[in-house]
C-alpha cells in the first residue's frame, strides 16, 4: 500500500507540473479531489498508476479550461451537467418570491434537477412566464399568486401545495425587497414594509411549513439573507436589520429542529444583478445598455472577485444547501458575495 502511495505520488507531481496557469493552483482543490477519486478508483481495480494520473490531468485540465471561459459558458456548463443528475426527483420545492432574479434561477434549476416546483409571487404574467418555461423544458411546475405580508396569503400556499402535490420537502424563502435609507431618512412606513417581507413573512412561511415536513419525516428549508445580514452597510438600515434578524432566525430555527430531520440554513448573496435593479432605477444615470454595463462593471471592481454576482451562481449555492450534499450543515449562513465580507 506504502509502495502504491509513493508511485502514485511521484507520478501526481510530474502530473501537477504540467498545469502551470496560477489561476488554477489556486483552485487545485477540485483538481486533487478528483485525482484522489481516480487514485481510490486505481487501487480497487489495480490500474496501473500513471494511468491513473493522465486520466485525473485530463479530467483537471478540462475544469482548468473552464475556468478561463466566459460567464456564459461556465453557467451553462453547470446546467448540462445538473441536469443530468435529477437530484430532487420525488421531490417538491417550494420557492417564494419566483417571479423573477434570484427565485426565478432557483426555480429553473430545482425543475432541471427533477424536482416539482411550485413558485410564489405577485405579478401574474411572469409567474406564469416561469411555469411555461419550466414545462417548455420537460419539468413540472405551477404558480400561486400570493403577497406573503399577507398572513392568510402563505397558509393558502402552504395547503395548496400539499393538497395538489402531497407533500412539501423544500422551502426556500428568497421573497423580499430592497430599501434604502438611513435612521433618519427611514420613513415609519418604510421600516414596517421592510421587517413585513423580509422577516416576519420568512418566520410565518417557517411556522407552517414545518408540521408538514416533520410528518413527513424530512424537510430542508433555506432562507435568502444577504452579506449584510452579517457586516453592515451604508444607508441601508432597515435592510441590513432585516436580513440580521434572517441569519439569527435561521440559526435558532436549526437548533430547534435539528433532531427532527429537518435543516435549515441560509443563503447570503453579495451584490448579485437581477433586472430589478433597473427596473427599479438603481442606476439612475445610465441611458443606453452601453452605459449600463459600464455601470455594473464599475460596481463590480469593488469587490475583491472584480465583478458583480448572477442569480444562476446564488441558486447553485441554494440547490446545495437543499440537497443532501450538505446532510450535515444546519444553521450555516453560506456565504456567496465575491469575497466581499473576507475582508
Amino acid at each position: 500500500m506504502l509502495s502504491a502511495l509513493a508511485r502514485f505520488y511521484k507520478f501526481a507531481v510530474g502530473a501537477d507540473r504540467e498545469i502551470q496557469t496560477d489561476r488554477f493552483i489556486k483552485e487545485k482543490g477540485h483538481w486533487s479531489c478528483s485525482l484522489l477519486s481516480w487514485f481510490t478508483i486505481g487501487l480497487t481495480a489495480q490500474f496501473d498508476s500513471a494511468q491513473i494520473v493522465a486520466s485525473a490531468a485530463a479530467l483537471a485540465g478540462q475544469e482548468a479550461a473552464l475556468l478561463f471561459s466566459g460567464e456564459e459558458q461556465r453557467m451553462a456548463h453547470y446546467q448540462t451537467n445538473t441536469s443530468l443528475d435529477h437530484r430532487f426527483a420525488g421531490r417538491v420545492a417550494l420557492v417564494t418570491g419566483g417571479t423573477s432574479g434570484i427565485g426565478r434561477a432557483t426555480a429553473l434549476a430545482f425543475a432541471r434537477e427533477g424536482a416539482a416546483v411550485v413558485i410564489t409571487g405577485r405579478r401574474v404574467e411572469l409567474g406564469e412566464a416561469v411555469v411555461a418555461e419550466v414545462q417548455a423544458s420537460g419539468g413540472r411546475a405551477s404558480f400561486i399568486a400570493a403577497d406573503h405580508t399577507r398572513p392568510e396569503d402563505c397558509r393558502r400556499v402552504i395547503e395548496t401545495v400539499v393538497a395538489e402535490l402531497g407533500h412539501l420537502d423544500i422551502l426556500f424563502n428568497n421573497a423580499g425587497i430592497v430599501v434604502a435609507g438611513t435612521a433618519e431618512s427611514t420613513s415609519e412606513e418604510v421600516w414596517a414594509a421592510a421587517l413585513a417581507i423580509n422577516v416576519t413573512a420568512v418566520w410565518r412561511m417557517c411556522k407552517l411549513a414545518l408540521p408538514h415536513m416533520r410528518a413527513r419525516g424530512r424537510g430542508v428549508i433555506v432562507n435568502n439573507a444577504s452579506d449584510w445580514g452579517l457586516v453592515g452597510g451604508a444607508n441601508a438600515v432597515a435592510y441590513c436589520a432585516s436580513k440580521g434578524a434572517v441569519v439569527q432566525m435561521t440559526r435558532a430555527m436549526a437548533l430547534d429542529h435539528a433532531r427532527e430531520n429537518i435543516r435549515i440554513n441560509a443563503v447570503c448573496p453579495g451584490d448579485t444583478f437581477v433586472k430589478r435593479w433597473v427596473r427599479d432605477g438603481y442606476f439612475q444615470e445610465s441611458d443606453s445598455p452601453e452605459s449600463l454595463e459600464k455601470e455594473i462593471l464599475e460596481m463590480g471592481k469593488a469587490l475583491p472577485m472584480g465583478r458583480v454576482g448572477r442569480p444562476e451562481e446564488i441558486a447553485q449555492a441554494v440547490l446545495f444547501l437543499a440537497s443532501d450534499e450538505s446532510s450535515f450543515m444546519t444553521g450555516a449562513t453560506l456565504m456567496v458575495d465575491g469575497g466581499n465580507t473576507a475582508r
